[in-house]
């Protein structure tokens, strides 16, 4: 699969001396995911590059302050929800969405949930209450799980 995913989680105010392990639920009215769609692997059918957002999240963040690669990620989005975005005509738009929720490409009427699960978190803490972090994972989609 050729997308690359960018994931914004505003999960809740971090103390700058938290304690090791702390559990977060995402908050799904204040985080996004985007999926650049490139032209190849699930884009190709469109010809040209889209960006799509998946607005309904769930799931929790364990984060171990003291031992990054401890932490993990589970979340869930919901396919159905799924919205082409950007520079598109309307037109364009409408059939590029009904493709990508069709049973060609996502078949969000059969696969409803699109779900990530870490299997490895690395990083470094870039101020007190900030984090960067490479997470790599397993992808479900279609009902299959893919991993790097």
């Amino acid at each position: 699969m050729a997308a690359r995913l960018a994931c914004l989680l505003i999960l809740a105010s971090i103390p700058p001396a938290a304690a090791a392990t702390k559990a977060f639920t995402v908050d799904s009215s204040a985080s996004n995911v985007t999926v650049h769609v490139g032209k190849t692997g699930v884009g190709s059918f469109a010809g040209h590059e889209h960006e799509v957002a998946a607005p309904a999240l769930r799931g929790q963040v364990v984060a171990d302050f003291d031992d990054l690669p401890r932490s993990s990620v589970d979340v869930e989005a919901n396919a159905r929800a799924m919205k082409v975005t950007g520079d598109e005509p309307a037109q364009d738009a409408r059939k590029v969405q009904q493709t990508m929720s069709g049973p060609q490409v996502l078949n969000a009427g059969r696969f409803p949930i699109i779900g990530f699960r870490s299997r490895a978190v690395t990083g470094k803490r870039v101020s007190p209450d900030r984090y960067d972090l490479t997470i790599a994972g397993d992808l479900s989609l279609r009902g299959a799980a893919r991993g790097p």
